[in-house]
């Protein structure tokens, strides 16, 4: 245990190093945030961010996540094709590189609700008894014909990336949402594989033009193909580059940013044929978790990566104007839950792995930026950034819900929304909503947070309906930008609720299932606290104290479950495949009003 800990401190020493001492980065930021690995990343989150969860792992029943029961789930890429998002992710059975892996697809009309996962390209058993284990940095393309085609890559134990695979398999998605047959764009010749005995035949044995036409565009495309490096280097010569994980944008000028694994980065000024000589980025963090970069709609730039190494949480986010001075970060996604299932080593924690939708594979309708990540290499998830990127709010809250139609609408709202634990509109009465929190899930929680203007001086107002007593949690949070929470009131399964004045709890009230309640507080240099119009008798009447020392505060979050500073791992959890009893809370009416202003 002491030697991991002293590699792991010399990790982090020469990150540091590396980040700091580079004087001719491509990328820089200048910013300076500083995140640590807490629930919220030490950070304030980008406003209005969204975490959805795709994929929840499930070994003892399969019919409820992806029919196999495979709990390393890991490498999701995004695109978006004929008005919907398409997500593909390899999935073995309880770790990395461990045989028989394969590739899967899921669908969204909205990115929230995803379809059931599908085989794309199976696992494969050779004549040797060999089985394949599948790899992709490159997941589709849209071709110029308007043709969306997917790709995996067929490795051979023990690792994908030894130079000793199959090759490439490639297919066609069409509209209707079959899918065509699998062919082979690209195969190992040093390993012996040829046209004639590849598992399936090569793509220009296809009878559609169409289909050869688009993998006749797909080769000749230099900044697709770069991508294929990390599973063909070793036998194609033919890189221009070298690096892991590439990702790229163009600059307003047509240059060509590319991205690496390690904090590497470079330009290249003709789309990608020529790279100028690798740098370190400046004040980015060094990590093996992939970077993800693009142009968004506003017309700035924004970088998502994991902001710590060699742990990887949380995912956060950095804008540029140019695309090559980053500034302002943020989270996107801070959670991190407990790691359910055990999966050797290489089964990293946190939201990593991350990928976004890259030029030319599709532009969802909406100001968003949407990414795709796994957390914890078992579960898929997918995130919705407003665009423009911000983390503060300029105005008082009055929010009641009634104008959304869905919880994407609430662009101001962050919404935390495992598949177990769902956040959601419910209809109240005509043109009446509120927002619905529910929680079935035994090792994590839903999750809404609403950022509100910097201030020392609030009055805060919220609706809540409990609609049971004996089961289930929902904890009240004010937060300070670096996530502590001074301010704290839960409804704990004992039917009462609590509140903390400075370290010591405090029992307030009973509350009743089906029943509105009325929450007021005022925030100064304590709070006071108003139930149903009833001033609850903290500290004499002075208010409660704040648990940790505040300048000013920045949000407020509503949570199903207990606090966690972040997830464990390395263990197989008891009873992580079954749901609980699913609590149910109602919330409305939320307004925050800035004292003074």
């Amino acid at each position: 245990m002491k030697s991991i800990l002293i590699i792991t401190a010399l990790i982090i020493i020469f990150s540091a190093l590396v980040i700091s001492q580079n004087k001719n980065a491509v990328l820089n930021y200048s910013g300076k945030e500083k995140p640590d690995i807490s629930a919220d990343g030490g950070l304030i989150p980008v406003v209005g961010v969204h975490n959805y969860q795709v994929l929840r792992a499930n070994r003892t029943h399969p019919e409820l996540a992806d029919s196999f029961g495979y709990t390393y789930n890991h490498a999701p890429m995004l695109a978006f094709w004929n008005g919907k998002f398409y997500l593909e992710y390899l999935s073995g059975p309880v770790r990395e590189s461990q045989a028989p892996c394969h590739t899967l697809l899921c669908t969204s009309a909205d990115g929230a609700n995803w379809s059931m996962p599908r085989v794309v390209f199976p696992a494969l058993t050779l004549k040797d008894s060999t089985q394949t284990i599948a790899h992709q940095r490159m997941g589709f393309y849209i071709a110029p014909n308007g043709k969306l085609l997917i790709l995996s890559y067929y490795g051979i134990n023990p690792n994908p990336l030894n130079g000793k695979g199959i090759g490439r398999a490639v297919r066609e998605v069409k509209s209707d949402g079959t899918l065509g047959s699998i062919y082979f764009i690209s195969f190992n010749a040093s390993a012996g594989w040829n046209k004639n005995n590849i598992p399936y035949l090569f793509y220009t044995n296809s009878t559609d033009s169409g289909f050869v036409a688009a993998c006749d565009s797909l080769l000749n495309n230099r900044l697709m193909t770069q991508q294929w490096w990390d599973e063909e280097h070793l036998y194609n010569k033919n890189f221009p580059v070298s690096g892991q994980a590439f990702d790229y944008y163009h600059l307003k000028n047509d240059d060509v940013v590319g991205m690496w694994k390690e904090g590497l980065a470079s330009i290249s000024k003709d789309e990608g044929n020529t790279w100028q000589k690798q740098q370190k980025m400046q004040n980015i963090m060094w990590n093996n978790a992939k970077y993800f970069g693009q142009q968004t709609k506003d017309g700035k730039y924004a970088l998502v990566y994991c902001l710590n190494n060699p742990w990887r949480n949380p995912l956060g986010i950095i804008v540029s104007d140019d695309g090559i001075n980053y500034h302002d970060m943020a989270i996107v996604h801070g959670e991190l839950p407990d790691q359910r299932y055990y999966g050797w080593l290489t089964k990293n924690m946190g939201p990593q792995y991350v990928r976004g939708i890259i030029e030319g594979n599709g532009n969802p309708p909406g100001n968003f930026m949407w990414v795709a990540y796994s957390v914890n290499k078992e579960d898929i998830w997918v995130s919705q950034i407003p665009v423009p990127v911000k983390s503060t709010y300029s105005k008082n809250i009055d929010d009641n819900f009634n104008a959304a139609i869905s919880i994407n609408d609430l662009n101001t709202w962050n919404i935390y929304n495992p598949l177990w634990a769902k956040i959601g509109l419910k209809k109240i009465s005509e043109g009446n909503n509120c927002l619905k929190l529910t929680d079935s899930d035994p090792y994590d929680y839903a999750r809404a947070v609403r950022v509100f203007p910097e201030s020392a001086n609030l009055e805060i107002s919220f609706d809540l309906m409990p609609c049971q007593n004996d089961y289930g949690r929902l904890e009240i949070e004010i937060l300070i930008d670096n996530g502590k929470r001074p301010v704290r009131i839960w409804l704990a399964d004992d039917g009462f609720i609590y509140t903390l004045d400075g370290w010591m709890t405090t029992k307030i009230q009973k509350y009743i299932p089906d029943k509105w309640m009325k929450f007021d507080m005022k925030i100064n240099k304590r709070f006071v606290l108003t139930i149903d119009s009833t001033v609850i008798d903290l500290g004499k009447g002075k208010g409660g104290n704040f648990a940790v020392p505040v300048k000013s505060f920045s949000r407020i979050s509503f949570r199903t479950g207990k606090y966690r500073y972040r997830g464990k791992g390395g263990l197989d959890l008891k009873n992580a495949d079954d749901k609980l009893q699913t609590a149910v809370f109602y919330l409305d009416n939320v307004k925050v009003n800035i004292v003074g202003k």
